[in-house]
C-alpha cells in the first residue's frame, strides 16, 4: 500500500509514525518536504525568543515523552531538535522526499489511487506519484498571511513575515516596526524580562480578573486603554507573556494602536497622518488557518472531479467527517472510501450549534478559526474525554461508503455479522467452560 503524506512538519512526522506502527512494512510512505529540511513551522520559526507557548509535553507524542526538556515552555531548537530525533529514531530518513512541492491530485476510479502532481522547485522539473492513500499534514501555519495594506511591497527596506524568517537581515541597531501582538508577535521584543507562568483550573471570570490585575500591574499605564481587551477571553487565541508587556516601558519601545493606512517606501503611515521612518518591518500577522490551514485543497480533485476547495466554497467553508474526510472526495484521506453525505452534514451541524454561543465564535473581533462567513472550521467545542470516546466509537460503518470493484458494499451489514459470529463463538466458549465446571464438581 502507497500513501503520500504532504508536509514533513510535525503533523506528517507523527502520521508516519503511526502508520509503522499499525502496518508496519505493509505500508509504503512517501512524505512530500517542499524545503530541503523536515520540520515545518519549528524548521523556519527563527526569530528570536521562539518556542511553544504551551507546556512541551503537549507538543510531543503520547508514546515518545522526553525526560531531558530544558524548561517546561521550550525553545525552538530543542522543539526542532526532538522532532530530528524521532525520524532517527523510527527510521523515518528513507521516507522524505525533500524539495518536492505538491501541485495538485486527482482520484483514478478505476485505477483506485490518487494521481499526485509534484514540483521541485530548485529545478522545475515535475513527476507524477502514485497513491492509495493521499494525507494531507501541511500543517496550520503553511501560508502565511499579509494584511491588506497599500504599498507593502513599496518598502525599500527588508521586510518578511515572521513564519518566513530571514536570519541574514541584520537587526541591530535597526529601526524595526512589528505588525501584530498576537502569540508569535510578543515573541520577537528581547527576553530580558521573560517570565513563563501558567494557571490552571480557573474559571474564565477569575481567569479574566487575574489577566486584568496582571496587565495593570505590567503595562504603562498609558498603554492600557490599548491593550484591554473588549471581548471575551478565548475569542482569540490566548498569548504567554514572556516579558511584551514589560518591554513597553524601555525608551526604544512604542506602542501604535492607530490604524495603518499605507506602507510607504521610507516607512508606515497612520490614520492619523503621521509617518514613522523604519529599517526594517517584520508582518507577525498570522496565518491563513480557517481555510489553508485545515488541510490542502486547492487543485485538489475527488472521485467525481470536483475540486476540494470548491466543494467547501458551496457548503460556506471547510468541514469533514470525524475531521477526517468528505463526501464524494478521497481526498483528505481514503479511509474505505467517502463518508455518506446525511451523517456528514449532521455532524458538522452539531459542531456548529455547540460552537455558536461559545467564545470563539464572537464577532467583537478577528480571528484565525473563523472564515468571512462566520463558519469555524478549527476549534472543536468537545473536551478532551469527550473527543477520545467518539474516537473510540469509530468507524461508524453505516456513514460510510464502500466499494469492491464496482460494486457498492454494506460494511454495516458485514460488521454485523462479524459481531453476531464473534459473540457466538464467546457464548459457546462460555457454555463449554459452565459443562467443563459443572462436571469437576
Amino acid at each position: 500500500m502507497q500513501v503520500v503524506i504532504i508536509g514533513g512538519g510535525i503533523s506528517g512526522i507523527a502520521t508516519a509514525i503511526r502508520l509503522r506502527e499499525f502496518l508496519g512494512t505493509k505500508v509504503d510512505i512517501t512524505i512530500l518536504e517542499k524545503k530541503g529540511a523536515p520540520g515545518g513551522v519549528w524548521r523556519d520559526s527563527l526569530w528570536p525568543g521562539a518556542g511553544v507557548d504551551v507546556p512541551i509535553h503537549l507538543y510531543s507524542l503520547y508514546s515518545d515523552l522526553s525526560p531531558d526538556w530544558s524548561e517546561v515552555f521550550a525553545s525552538q531548537p530543542e522543539v526542532l531538535a526532538y522532532w530530528n530525533g524521532l525520524i532517527e529514531k523510527h527510521k523515518l530518513e528513507d521516507c522524505f522526499r525533500f524539495n518536492s512541492e505538491f501541485l495538485g491530485s486527482a482520484w483514478q476510479e478505476g485505477l483506485q489511487r490518487h494521481a499526485v502532481r509534484v514540483r521541485n522547485p530548485l529545478t522545475g522539473s515535475e513527476q507524477v506519484l502514485q497513491a492509495n492513500i493521499l494525507v494531507s499534514a501541511a500543517g496550520p501555519l503553511a501560508a502565511p498571511r499579509l494584511p491588506k495594506i497599500p504599498g507593502v511591497e513599496t518598502f525599500k527596506g527588508d521586510w518578511f513575515h515572521n513564519l518566513q524568517w530571514n536570519p541574514a537581515v541584520e537587526l541591530k541597531g535597526k529601526r524595526i516596526a512589528v505588525i501584530g501582538n498576537g502569540s508569535s508577535g510578543i515573541q520577537l521584543i528581547d527576553k530580558e524580562w521573560a517570565a513563563r507562568t501558567l494557571a490552571a483550573g480557573k474559571g474564565r471570570r477569575e481567569e479574566e480578573a487575574r489577566l486584568l490585575t496582571y496587565l495593570r500591574e505590567t503595562a504603562p499605564e498609558k498603554y492600557l486603554p490599548a491593550l484591554t481587551p473588549n471581548y471575551p477571553l478565548g475569542t482569540k487565541r490566548t498569548a504567554l507573556d514572556l516579558g511584551w508587556l514589560a518591554s513597553l516601558h524601555r525608551e526604544n519601545v512604542e506602542l501604535v494602536n492607530t490604524p495603518i493606512t499605507h506602507v510607504r517606501p521610507e516607512g508606515i503611515e497612520t490614520a492619523d497622518g503621521q509617518l514613522r521612518e523604519h529599517d526594517v518591518i517584520i508582518y507577525a500577522t498570522g496565518a491563513d488557518v480557517a481555510w489553508e490551514g485545515v488541510g490542502v485543497n486547492r487543485q485538489v480533485f475527488g472521485e467525481d472531479g470536483q475540486e476540494l476547495r470548491a466543494y467547501w466554497e458551496s457548503l460556506g467553508g471547510p468541514q469533514a467527517y470525524a475531521g477526517l474526510a468528505v463526501p464524494h472526495s478521497r481526498t483528505i484521506a481514503k479511509i474505505v472510501k467517502a463518508p455518506r453525505t446525511a451523517p456528514f452534514a449532521e455532524q458538522n451541524a452539531r459542531i456548529q450549534e455547540a460552537l455558536r454561543t461559545s467564545a470563539a465564535a464572537s464577532t467583537a473581533t478577528n480571528n484565525w478559526w473563523r472564515t468571512d462567513t462566520g463558519r469555524i472550521t478549527v476549534v472543536n467545542p468537545l473536551r478532551g474525554r469527550e473527543l477520545r470516546r467518539s474516537a473510540a466509537h469509530q468507524p461508524r460503518w453505516a456513514d460510510w461508503k464502500a466499494t469492491r470493484g464496482g460494486e457498492v458494499i454494506d460494511v454495516a451489514a458485514i460488521e454485523r455479522e462479524r459481531q453476531r459470529k464473534v459473540a457466538g463463538i464467546v457464548l459457546v466458549v462460555l457454555v463449554a467452560l459452565w459443562l467443563l465446571f459443572l462436571v469437576a464438581v
